[in-house]
């Protein structure tokens, strides 16, 4: 599908104003002068040619004829400019509110999505092709309402379900992981969200947010969200909701794509022996913006426990030296 979006540029210009007072008094010209006409006709006939009375009424009749014609022609017209008229009114509304939309750009859709998070009672379904972390102010708001939603539902003595799915690209690992281990949100990854433009969030099968990407998608380009629209919907939410649940069983777990991750990068060698350790995994996963630990990434990842720390990589390599002295 190519890119709708409208150029602001393009409606900046008033749209022209239909000439309908003039019109209006064309078609009174055009009346005036007919009738004129007719009057002299008429004149004629009677003074001069000694037309009889009848034939005054049949001219008189022909020219109300000619009036009503006239007045109807003229009520039409302006029916028809008017209806033009607020065709483009509505229009230029409909553009004016779409470039609305578009100038509050991202921001508005993460506030939509804040605006869910918070307004939840049970549950809070995502899907997204982009996942940033806490260093985005956005996503440290939207990582705090869950955080509060959570503890408030939990103080109710009620349990949020909260399940995302995120495309499957080693970029959303960091907001991922961060999500995974400061909230109790369940976290999947999914192939299939990086080639789509459709992004959503369905919140107590009622209220959606869906958000749709500009362009053509690209899984080696994918694109952030911009442009979306919030419906208060309880057939389109369970729509969603069957969607998303088709595309969570085929999911696999944030610790299981990071494993898989991990065992990419170590290729066929013992992790003792990669160059990759812990605390280089940390700088990748950017836990000095999300504030993620060892203890908690090593307690949920095979992969990860298994990589050596800097410290005993630099302790590997003197008792080598040593042995080798």
């Amino acid at each position: 599908m190519s890119d709708t979006s409208i150029d602001p540029a393009e409606v900046a210009v008033e749209p022209p104003r239909p000439g309908v007072l003039l019109r209006i008094w064309t078609h009174k010209l055009v009346f005036w002068i007919g009738l004129a006409v007719i009057a002299g006709t008429a004149a004629h006939y009677r003074f001069i040619e000694g037309a009889t009375t009848e034939d005054v009424l049949h001219v008189a009749l022909l020219a109300a004829v000619l009036f009503v014609e006239f007045f109807m022609l003229g009520r039409m017209s302006r029916e028809r400019l008017e209806r033009e008229a607020e065709s483009q009114l509505r229009s230029r509304v409909m553009i004016d509110l779409d470039n609305f939309r578009i100038a509050l750009s991202r921001a508005y859709y993460l506030q939509e999505l804040e605006r869910g998070i918070r307004d939840a009672r049970s549950e809070i379904l995502f899907t997204t092709a982009t996942m940033a972390t806490s260093g985005d102010p956005h996503q440290r708001r939207i990582v705090e309402a869950v955080r509060e939603k959570e503890a408030a539902i939990e103080r109710s003595g009620g349990t949020l379900i909260h399940q995302g799915i995120v495309a499957k690209l080693p970029s959303c690992l960091p907001g991922a992981v961060e999500l995974a281990c400061k909230t109790r949100t369940e976290v999947r990854f999914r192939a299939y969200f990086g080639y789509t433009r459709l992004r959503f969030q369905v919140t107590d099968h009622s209220f959606s947010v869906i958000g749709v990407v500009e362009g053509e998608p690209a899984f080696d380009q994918v694109k952030s969200t911009h442009r979306s629209f919030s419906v208060e919907s309880m057939l389109l939410a369970e729509a969603l909701r069957d969607r998303f649940n088709q595309e969570w069983e085929a999911s696999q777990s944030v610790w299981e794509y990071l494993d898989e991750h991990i065992r990419d990068m170590l290729g066929t060698g013992p992790p003792e022996d990669s160059a990759i350790t812990q605390e280089h995994m940390l700088r990748l996963l950017k836990a000095d913006e999300t504030g993620v630990t060892c203890e908690e990434i090593a307690t949920r990842s095979a992969q990860f426990r298994r990589l050596p720390t800097e410290a005993q990589k630099r302790a590997r390599g003197e008792r080598n030296r040593e042995e080798q002295g």
